[in-house]
């Protein structure tokens, strides 16, 4: 029930109808809602006067421009958008390709070590055994080149 005759109240009351002042000392402008000495209530006209309204035809000018600018910022971003997607399916084709040859020479380096183990067993193959490691060394080294680190 307080809280009806308090809405009640409040919608009621004038607030609308409070007067603004425009007081002026120093060579400051105050705004307020009471009266001071020589306050006077500002002068509408004179604002519409330093500001005229703009004609239709310029409405209308400036709307026309304000969209073509909006279209030619956001054609510009789709640009931009469209080089950045293209930057990342680059980088995404890069890395697949890197990924995939580490992956081949990753086995390479597998297969080369597993026969330079295999002729370490064979006795009087010292020649076979040599060039196995050798070439084991060799892939080994090409892959900490290109994908290790």
């Amino acid at each position: 029930m307080f809280r009806i005759l308090l809405l009640a109240l409040l919608i009621a009351s004038p607030t609308h109808a409070i007067a603004i002042y425009k007081c002026e000392s120093n060579g400051e402008t105050l705004y307020t809602d009471a009266r001071c000495p020589g306050g006077k209530l500002p002068d509408l006209r004179e604002r519409v006067r330093n500001n005229p309204p703009l004609s239709v035809t310029a409405v209308k000018a400036e709307t026309a421009r304000a969209k073509q600018e909006a279209s030619r910022l956001q054609e510009q971003r789709h640009m931009q958008e469209a080089m950045e997607l293209a930057q990342r399916q680059r980088l995404a084709f890069d890395d697949y390709i890197f990924t995939k040859k580490c992956v081949a020479l990753a086995l390479r380096k597998r297969w080369a070590d597993e026969e330079a183990q295999l002729a370490s067993g064979f006795a009087g193959y010292q020649e076979t055994e040599h060039k196995t490691r050798r070439i084991a060394r060799a892939v080994n080294e090409k892959y900490e080149l290109e994908c290790a680190g």
